[in-house]
């Protein structure tokens, strides 16, 4: 868990936005309470991401990602799940979301930011590494 709290020292002054963004082809959802990332690192897929650029999706190979971008960093799959949750609790003022991972703090006296994530990675070979249940806190 992580907790981030800001407050400011004039009411109302704290202004701007919270967003939970991933890199795996996430799914992400967002209500004025928090933002909900979840996803799964696919066996078959692979991705590369360099900064300043468009994911490069290769279904083929790792030896095809690393001929279609030498120079980048990638991420192979091996079915692992993994989930998200961000809450945000406020004094003051207003919270709005877009529904799509970003929350739009408005004039507020201070931000609770708690964040939780999990993955069903298990440290046992025979299960292939997975089979733990996601355990992300979903009442904070």
């Amino acid at each position: 868990m992580l907790v981030v709290r800001l407050t400011a020292d004039k009411p109302g002054s704290i202004t701007g936005s919270i967003r939970l963004t991933g890199y795996h082809f996430d799914q992400i959802t967002s209500t004025e309470d928090g933002v909900t990332l979840r996803g799964k690192l696919k066996k078959d897929f692979y991705t590369i991401r360099v900064p300043g650029h468009e994911i490069l999706k290769v279904n083929d190979s790792l030896e095809a990602a690393e001929e279609a971008w030498l120079s980048s960093r990638q991420f192979a799959g091996n079915d692992m799940e993994f989930e998200a949750q961000m809450n945000v609790i406020h004094e003051g003022g207003r919270i709005t979301d877009d529904g799509e991972g970003t929350l739009y703090v408005d004039n507020v006296d201070s931000v609770l930011i708690l964040l939780a994530a999990d993955t069903d990675y298990s440290p046992d070979y025979k299960t292939g590494f997975l089979g733990n249940p996601l355990r992300v806190y979903r009442s904070f």
